[in-house]
């Protein structure tokens, strides 16, 4: 993923929060399978997924060279699906959509 950021400065002394957006690439490696009521046998498999996410946080710096940080960030991502069945079933599924919200929080170092 990329992200550009933008840093509010001169908030207050040692505060320093941050907004920001970027973009979003997942590599998946995933499928599932199952049987389907007409005891046919059915294979979903998911692509790599797309998007984009949005961000804000803060560091907080507790000396010249060592700050607190917390970071939030949610990311929207969509990946396509690849179907089969046997027995002649038709297997359909829509393109999988992913939200997820982090929260990180941890400690920077300046050299």
């Amino acid at each position: 993923s990329g992200t550009v950021q933008y840093v509010f400065n001169g908030i207050a002394d040692n505060f320093y929060p941050y907004v920001g957006a970027g973009i979003t690439g997942m590599f998946i490696d995933g499928s599932a399978k199952g049987t389907l009521s007409n005891g046919s046998d059915a294979t979903v498999s998911f692509d790599d997924a797309f998007g984009g996410h949005i961000c804000g946080g803060f560091d907080y710096g507790i000396s010249e060279n060592l700050l607190l940080n917390l970071d939030m960030k949610y990311t929207w991502a969509v990946s396509g699906t690849s179907e089969s069945a046997t027995g002649g079933t038709t297997l359909t599924f829509e393109d999988m959509d992913m939200h997820n919200l982090t929260t990180r929080f941890g400690v920077k170092y300046l050299f």
